[in-house]
This record gives structure tokens, C-alpha cells and sequence, in this order.
């Protein structure tokens, strides 16, 4: 009886350790990635877990993986797990393949779409928000390129330094004014380095560049144009004129009518070497006048021609 009580209490102690030592610290946890074929039958799934992503970042920031396999785990387990795991290789992989991301940066939120449990594993589908591409984030109509700029002596990483934070270079100015219509005073807003080449005596950069918003200007055409307005005393046929005019804006702001309509309409106010800003049009203020013995009558008994103004903003 002595030696049968020293067996099982001997088993009892083997088992215990290693029931710790298959205790899996779930802090930074890798699931398996397996395609679907390579898994277990999910058909019969005893747990599953369904819900709808609630990410907040923009739709070209977001990214998503599936088939991650957690073996052994319950799908609670594995969901807390998942959408903690800021930094997994899964995720970062994800982010680069879809979004574009550092594959080195962590993910900035994971939120686990679904859940199965075939019996031995659990497998989950995770939303992920990706930290931005290395880029220029200002708009793209705002954005402009230079190339061949040489840095005679330098090496890359110092000619790259440089390049990026010389933000009042001419070479940024002129071609922010060139490509975008910056004022050609104006410093950019952000220089990134896309490319240096070293030939063995100089640095060679070219350069994106967020350029300052170009500066528009109002302009009002010479001519006007006549509408009949309906009888009334002076004060409601004027507000009659300004309401039609305000409806002819409309078709332009609206994408009614487009630039070379206007054009057609009222000639080109702008100044030399700058363009309509496309649905910039508006009702010039005190443009509606009454047109003396123009037009009298022109819509029966009491009624008036009027002439109002529509301009533009230039850049």
C-alpha cells in the first residue's frame, strides 16, 4: 500500500508539472495563419462569434486578415487576445500588403470581425486601422514633384536631411507655383525625399512637396445678363432678381452647367495665366438694377427687365 500511495502521489506531481508547463502566456501570442483547406472541418462549429466593425479610421487606412488559427484556445480567449495584439506580424503584414503601412509600425486598433470553433481551435477574422503610409498626406491637388536637384560633396542621408527641411527652397516655390498655383513666396508645407542617387561626387534627390494652398481671387465679368421679372413694387422685384440670380448659380455650383458654360455665358474675367476654379461661381452683391425703358412689359402689365452679374474665383 505504501509504495501503490508513493505512485500515485509521484503521477499526481508529474502531471501537475506539466500541466504548467503547457500553460501558453498569452501575452503577445502569434496565432497560426492557415488557409482554409489546411485547417480542421468548421462545419460543425460549437462556438461562434459574429459582429460588425466599429473602426473609426478612413476606409484607405483599414486593412483585414483572416484564418488565424489559435489552437486550443476558446473564441473569448482568442478575441481578447486578437484585438490586443497590436504588433503582430499578422497584422503589420496585413498593413503593408493593403494599406501600404511600415511593415515595421504596429497596427493602430484590431477588432475581431468573427469567431469559429471547430472543437480544437478557435479562428478569427480581425478589422485592423494601419498607421499611414510614409507619405505626403496633403491633398493630391496640392501636391507637386521636383527632380535633379544636386548636392555637389554631399552624402544621401545628409543631401535627404537637407532636402526635407529646406521648406523656403526656390526650387519647392517654383514648382508649387507651376503645378499647384502657389504663391510663389510661399514656403511648402512638407518635403519628403522619394529617391537619391550618388554618383560618386554628388547627391542626386528628387522631392514631393505639399505645396501651400494656392491663393484664389474673385472676378467679375464686364458684361450682365437681362431677366424679365413679374410685377411688384421695387423692393420685391429686386428681391425676385436676386433670387433668380442666385438660382442661375446654383446650376453651376451644383455641376448643372460647368466652366465652359460659363464661358459660353460670360467670357473668361479671369487674368492672364490663371483659370475658373471650377464650381467657385457666385451672385456679385448689388448686381441687380432695373434696366430703364428696357424690356418694359417684358412678361405683361408691370413687369421690368433686370440685369445681374455672376463671377468667379481665379487661380
Amino acid at each position: 500500500m505504501k509504495t501503490s500511495k508513493h505512485l500515485v502521489l509521484t503521477a499526481l506531481a508529474t502531471f501537475a508539472t506539466l500541466t504548467s508547463a503547457c500553460d501558453v502566456d498569452e501575452a503577445g501570442y502569434e496565432p497560426i495563419a492557415m488557409e482554409p483547406s489546411e485547417g480542421l472541418d468548421v462545419s460543425a462549429s460549437g462556438d461562434e462569434s459574429l459582429r460588425a466593425s466599429t473602426l473609426t479610421c478612413d476606409l484607405d487606412e483599414q486593412a483585414a486578415v483572416g484564418g488565424l488559427y489559435y489552437p486550443g484556445w476558446t473564441c473569448n480567449d482568442a478575441i481578447a487576445n486578437a484585438e490586443s495584439s497590436l504588433s503582430s506580424w499578422h497584422y503589420r503584414n496585413a498593413c503593408n500588403q493593403q494599406v501600404g503601412s511600415d511593415i515595421d509600425s504596429p497596427v493602430d486598433a484590431a477588432q475581431v470581425t468573427n469567431c469559429t470553433n471547430d472543437g480544437s481551435n478557435a479562428i478569427v477574422t480581425v478589422d485592423l486601422c494601419c498607421e499611414a503610409p510614409p507619405g505626403l498626406t496633403c491633398d493630391l491637388d496640392e501636391q507637386a514633384a521636383v527632380g535633379g536637384l544636386y548636392y555637389p560633396g554631399w552624402t544621401c542621408d545628409d543631401a535627404i536631411a537637407n532636402a526635407e527641411s529646406s521648406l523656403s527652397s526656390w526650387h519647392y516655390r517654383n514648382a508649387c507655383n507651376q503645378q499647384v498655383g502657389s504663391d510663389i513666396s510661399s514656403p511648402v508645407d512638407a518635403a519628403l525625399v522619394t529617391d537619391c542617387t550618388h554618383d560618386g561626387s554628388n547627391a542626386i534627390v528628387t522631392v514631393d512637396l505639399c505645396c501651400d494652398a494656392p491663393s484664389a481671387v474673385s472676378a467679375e465679368p464686364v458684361g450682365t445678363r437681362k431677366m424679365c421679372i413679374a410685377g411688384g413694387t421695387a423692393a420685391e422685384m429686386l428681391a425676385d432678381c436676386e433670387d433668380g440670380a442666385q438660382v442661375n448659380v446654383d446650376l453651376f455650383t451644383g455641376g448643372t452647367w460647368d466652366t465652359q458654360e460659363f464661358i459660353n455665358q460670360w467670357g473668361d474675367p479671369c487674368p492672364a495665366g490663371t483659370s475658373i476654379v471650377p464650381n467657385s461661381q457666385y451672385y456679385v452683391a448689388n448686381s441687380c438694377n432695373p434696366l430703364p425703358n428696357v424690356g418694359v412689359g417684358c412678361g405683361g402689365a408691370g413687369s421690368y427687365n433686370y440685369e445681374f452679374q455672376i463671377g468667379v474665383y481665379c487661380q
